[in-house]
């Protein structure tokens, strides 16, 4: 943690240097998200926002961070606006697909975690929320594969582990 933090010093500096710069901002967001300081995080990408609108790294990445706050519906919001810009970004529609799922919406949840992987099925995130979703709707089976295929991409996720074992499942790798 101790690189972390003084990079958010460094990158604080430079903000204050150069307030209009989107890749310090950028870099400061990243910076607050790894040392867990989501509510920083979140000013300075809306701060990359408002310097640059069209910035769909800094809407999606937004959008991460409040379904991290737990707030699935601003989140749902900023994410369906980047998916105008930029509908080919798989961490777009596996972020909407995690946010619907939370919201309970699990038809738009499984069309968006299923584009996320058609984009990209190395995607360990997507496979386990589409796992999830699957373990909600009674169909195991087809949730122990995806979670087996998050594990296969991702041996260290643990929460795809131990949603393998909620549904009676184990991995071999």
């Amino acid at each position: 943690m101790g690189h972390y933090q003084e990079a958010r010093q460094s990158l604080q500096e430079a903000a204050e240097i150069r307030p209009a710069d989107v890749r310090v901002h950028l870099a400061l967001a990243e910076v607050y998200e790894k040392l867990g300081e989501r509510a920083h995080a979140e000013s300075a990408l809306r701060r990359v926002i408002s310097l640059a609108p069209s910035n769909t790294i800094a809407q999606i990445n937004l959008g991460i961070v409040l379904i991290e706050q737990r707030r699935y519906n601003d989140a749902v919001k900023v994410l369906e606006k980047a998916s105008i810009a930029d509908g080919a970004n798989p961490r777009l529609w596996s972020a909407l697909g995690r946010a619907q799922l939370e919201l309970g919406n699990t038809a738009a949840a499984e069309k968006n975690l299923r584009l996320a992987l058609e984009r990209d099925a190395t995607n360990p995130y997507a496979h386990n929320n589409l796992g999830v979703l699957y373990q909600r709707l009674g169909r195991s089976e087809e949730a122990r594969e995806e979670f087996r295929s998050a594990l296969s991409l991702q041996p260290d996720l643990d929460v795809a582990r131990q949603n393998l074992e909620s549904v009676g499942g184990a991995f071999v790798d």
